[in-house]
């Protein structure tokens, strides 16, 4: 298996290597976010057909055949759906809202660089500007409906 840290080359750009990762170990159309705690990473899927913004925490060793929860990024609210089904322990809801506050060199947060990840990858629906001014509390995820 292919890990996190081989199949991304720095923030969001494939490994020149992606050519050579069997079709059945890809993950089409997906971002990178970033690492969050070294087992498990954040992504945002690309040209999305549906019509809610979410994020995806993956493992990072499988990318999401092992550990896949999608959670709204408008909302502390999980988003079941296909393979994404897994629920986010204590612990990790707390890694993530560390992980969404850190800046990167230039200043800009996680946060802000998953929402606009999300915003210029998906044009039918966008998140609004409220949204990436006021981060919802991931430390506690409602349940999808």
């Amino acid at each position: 298996m292919i890990t996190f840290d081989e199949f991304c080359n720095g923030r969001g750009r494939l490994d020149e290597r992606m050519d050579t990762i069997p079709e059945e170990d890809m993950l089409f159309e997906m971002a990178a976010i970033g690492d969050l705690d070294g087992q498990h990473s954040v992504w945002i899927r690309s040209r999305d057909g549906g019509q809610i913004p979410h994020f995806h925490v993956v493992d990072s060793r499988t990318i999401g055949k092992k550990f896949n929860s999608a959670i709204f990024i408008t909302d502390n609210r999980y988003f079941t759906h296909g393979q994404a089904k897994d629920v986010l322990s204590e612990k990790m809801r707390k890694k993530l809202m560390v992980f969404l506050r850190q800046a990167d060199e230039d200043g800009e947060s996680n946060w802000e660089y998953l929402v606009k990840t999300w915003n210029k990858n998906n044009s039918s629906t966008k998140v609004p500007n409220e949204t990436k001014r006021n981060m919802p509390d991931y430390t506690e995820i409602k349940p999808y409906k």
